[in-house]
């Protein structure tokens, strides 16, 4: 008989429970939890709602258990859910999309200033997913006037900052004030070791330069009909 294998998650708050690799029990409740996850969200942004929806099913689908459930669990340290989710994906790497991996590649970046910052692939562990959104919740959730500033802070500032594991992150409204050449070093690093959460700013840069492409087709267009319309000299 073929045995599933498993692993004993010890949480610092002194629960343990197993993880196992999936089967068809496993898989039919992964799909009753994502359901009931999205179900939950109903149209919600902030990250217990995303946890419930996208990272709670994956842990909680496989163990039996003293399993804490979705809120007890988005209330545990990061650390342990890091942990946990590790687990799980060794186990079942075809719920995932990259094969295990336990040791991120990681960055730091040199200010001139001789600050520092070192950042990390999330490997979409749940501390930085977290992290992720609660920045761009705590953007929704206190707008700036300055247009310029509410963009920043809600699409460009999170994904930033989100990777770091070292240094000391500055605010938003400071970093925008930085040289551009400074500034561009934290974001290329960023988006170096996480690039799938640039995905939409690429998305948005490669529309912004069609539509410009196109503006300046129009100009071109506009012009030469104004020179055919007008008389000979």
């Amino acid at each position: 008989m073929l045995e599933l294998q498993t692993k004993t998650v010890s949480l610092s708050t002194g629960q343990s429970f197993t993880v196992a690799e999936n089967d068809w029990i496993a898989s039919r409740k992964l799909h009753r939890l994502t359901e009931a996850g999205k179900a939950s969200v109903n149209g919600g942004t902030s990250a217990f709602a995303q946890f419930q929806k996208n990272i709670y099913p994956l842990l909680a689908a496989t163990a039996e258990g003293d399993v804490p459930d979705a809120l007890t669990a988005y209330g545990l340290p990061r650390a342990d859910l890091d942990a946990w989710w590790l687990d799980v994906w060794e186990l079942n790497s075809d719920w995932f999309d990259e094969p295990i991996n336990r040791e991120p590649a990681t960055e730091v970046v040199t200010f001139r200033d001789g600050s520092s910052l070192t950042l990390c692939e999330s490997r979409d562990l749940p501390s930085f997913v977290l992290r992720l959104i609660e920045l761009e919740d705590e953007a929704e959730k206190t707008p700036s006037p300055d247009d310029d500033t509410r963009v920043f802070r809600l699409y460009v500032y999170p994904k930033m900052a989100a990777g770091v594991i070292e240094g000391e992150v500055p605010p938003a409204e400071q970093v925008m004030r930085w040289p551009s050449a400074e500034r561009t070093k934290w974001y290329d690093a960023a988006r170096r070791r996480n690039w799938t959460w640039f995905k939409s700013l690429d998305a948005a840069s490669e529309e912004a330069k069609l539509e410009l492409k196109e503006e300046k087709k129009k100009k071109v267009r506009s012009k030469a009909g104004s020179s055919a319309d007008s008389p000979s000299s």
